[in-house]
């Protein structure tokens, strides 16, 4: 399996949801879960290396993806 295909996987398949439920934010997504949602990508990538350190983690925001 390809590094993120998971969490890719994931966000495709949710994404109508996500975007009703987090509408612009920018999303950390850590396997099949949504672990934090950001205004900025600074505080999206801050966030994601406090809560996950250097593991491997989708930030995308929904609509972009």
């Amino acid at each position: 399996m390809a590094v993120l295909e998971r969490e890719r996987n994931y966000l495709n398949s949710h994404r109508d949801e996500l975007l009703k439920r987090c509408g612009g934010k920018i999303l950390v997504i850590s396997g099949e879960e949504v672990t934090s949602a950001y205004d900025t990508m600074d505080e999206a990538l801050e966030g994601a290396v406090a809560k996950h350190g250097l593991s491997n983690v989708l930030i995308r925001r929904p609509a972009e993806a």
